[in-house]
C-alpha cells in the first residue's frame, strides 16, 4: 500500500506540474481545511500561554508553539492564495480547450454537411425540376382531354382542387422556389410568354454543378 503524499508536496505539484483544475481544487480544499486548523491551534496556544495557571516555562513553551503555528498558518495562507490562482488559471485553460474542441467539431460537421450538399443538392434540383416539368406537361395534356383530376393530386392523395377542409390551400410542386446550386436563378420559372424555363434540367443526375448555372 503506497504512502499518502504529504500535503506540502501535493501543493508544490499542483502549482508546478500539469494537472486538472479538479485535482488542484481538491488540494486547495485540503489546504484551506489545514489553514483553519492551524489558525485555531495558534489562537488556542495564545490563550493558554496567558493563563495564570501556567508556569513561566509552560507559558513560554505555549508562546513558542503559538508562534510556530502562526508561522505555519501564514505559509499555508500563502499556499491557499497561490492555489486559488492556479485553480482559476486551470479552469480558464480548460474552458478555452473546450471551446477549441467544440469549434473543431463544428467545423468538421460543417465540412461533412457541405460535402453532402455538394453531392446531393444538384441531384435533388434535377429530380425536382424533372418532376415539376412532367407535372406541368401532364396537366396540359389532361386539360386538353377534359380530365379534371391531375397526376399530382392522385399521387399526393389530396383533393383535385388542392383544398383541404375547404379552407387550406396546398402548395403545388410547380409552385416551389428551388434555387440553382451556384447561381441566383430558379430551377424552373415562367418565361413571361405563358411558358416555362427549366434550368434545373441542365444538372445531370450524377454531376456536380458547374461554375455558373443557366
Amino acid at each position: 500500500m503506497s504512502k499518502p503524499i504529504p500535503l506540502d508536496e501535493q501543493i508544490v505539484a499542483a502549482l508546478t506540474s500539469a494537472c486538472t483544475s479538479a485535482a488542484a481544487a481538491a488540494v486547495l480544499e485540503d489546504a484551506e481545511r489545514l489553514l483553519t486548523d492551524l489558525t485555531k491551534q495558534a489562537d488556542a496556544a495564545d490563550v493558554a500561554s496567558l493563563s495564570p495557571l501556567a508556569t513561566s516555562t509552560e507559558a513560554r513553551t505555549l508562546r513558542r508553539e503559538a508562534e510556530d503555528r502562526r508561522f505555519d498558518a501564514d505559509r499555508m495562507e500563502a499556499s491557499v492564495s497561490a492555489l486559488s490562482a492556479r485553480v482559476s488559471e486551470l479552469e480558464g485553460e480548460e474552458r478555452s480547450a473546450a471551446r477549441d474542441a467544440a469549434r473543431i467539431a463544428a467545423i468538421a460537421e460543417r465540412d461533412a454537411l457541405a460535402s453532402e450538399i455538394a453531392e446531393e443538392y444538384p441531384r435533388i434540383v434535377f429530380a425536382l425540376t424533372s418532376l415539376a416539368k412532367r407535372i406541368a406537361e401532364n396537366d396540359e395534356l389532361c386539360r386538353l382531354n377534359s380530365i379534371t383530376e391531375s397526376a399530382e393530386a392522385i399521387g399526393r392523395g389530396v383533393p383535385t382542387n388542392f383544398y383541404v377542409g375547404g379552407t387550406c390551400t396546398l402548395h403545388r410542386i410547380g409552385d416551389m422556389k428551388v434555387g440553382m446550386p451556384t447561381s441566383g436563378h430558379m430551377a424552373w420559372d415562367a418565361d413571361g410568354t405563358g411558358g416555362w424555363r427549366w434550368p434545373g434540367l441542365t444538372l445531370a443526375r450524377s454531376e456536380r454543378p458547374a461554375a455558373s448555372d443557366g
